[in-house]
């Protein structure tokens, strides 16, 4: 079994609080668990009265789908269904999943792992600055972001200068652009730790020359990396300290 590292992660952050570290979160699938988001999108997906036109059997097929909190998305959960269906239906899915997923108006249903929001809590606390870094991005989520962070009582600095997103989206890849702001953030602090749970994000941190602190959030990912080897770890609902 994988050991939790929570505890002396936190330890360890506290007593390098002489050098002024930034500790930066990821948010989806590392502070908040987003099944709830694709739940949602999914029973408003069989209650939508063109689809209901269109899929009748797979609609009614769909009700009684879970999604799971190890699920990357609604693929996953659909396949372990066992519904087959045409191209034309998983196209129509996948294109009404995406368009509701990445946006502001389904964020309020994300649920923050147990001990997440505590653990962020603290280290504010204790005068040590915590910065979001996410790959959703600004015209299309920061409305329903700032409202989640506020809803769960998570620090934001005037302005939500703490809060890092895409500037566009799809302008650049996730690991691209976190690999980026985190070089620029390692001008303001010598001393980074980041928490992220996707690999192929943290593959491209350690292959670069930056010096970063990385925590594993291991909850669930989109498999285009393998999980890594020798991280400090935090599982699923592994933040109480």
């Amino acid at each position: 079994m994988t050991e939790n590292h929570a505890k002396r992660i936190f330890e360890d952050i506290v007593s390098s609080r002489a050098q002024n570290p930034l500790v930066v979160f990821d948010l989806d699938s590392t502070l908040f668990d987003v099944s709830p988001r694709s739940q949602r999108i999914l029973h408003d997906f069989v209650e939508n009265h063109g689809m209901r036109q269109r899929f009748p059997a797979e609609t009614e097929f769909l009700k009684s789908v879970k999604i799971q909190p190890s699920d990357w998305g609604i693929k996953q959960a659909i396949t372990r269904s066992g519904l087959r269906s045409t191209d034309e239906f998983y196209q129509a899915m996948r294109d009404f999943w995406r368009a509701r997923f990445f946006s502001s108006d389904f964020l309020h249903v994300d649920r923050p792992y147990r001990g997440a929001i505590e653990y962020v809590q603290r280290l504010a606390q204790m005068q040590i600055e915590v910065v979001y870094l996410t790959g959703r991005d600004e015209p299309n989520m920061k409305r329903g972001t700032v409202e989640a962070l506020q809803k769960w009582g998570l620090p934001l600095t005037h302005g939500e200068a703490n809060l890092i997103m895409k500037p566009v989206k799809g302008s650049v890849e996730d690991e691209d652009f976190k690999e980026e702001r985190l070089r620029k953030l390692s001008e303001k602090s010598p001393l980074i730790w980041f928490f992220e749970n996707e690999p192929l994000i943290i593959e491209k941190i350690l292959h670069s020359t930056l010096n970063i602190r990385i925590v594993w959030i291991d909850t669930t990912h989109s498999g285009k990396a393998k999980p890594p080897v020798g991280l400090p770890v935090i599982l699923q609902d592994g933040w109480e300290i």
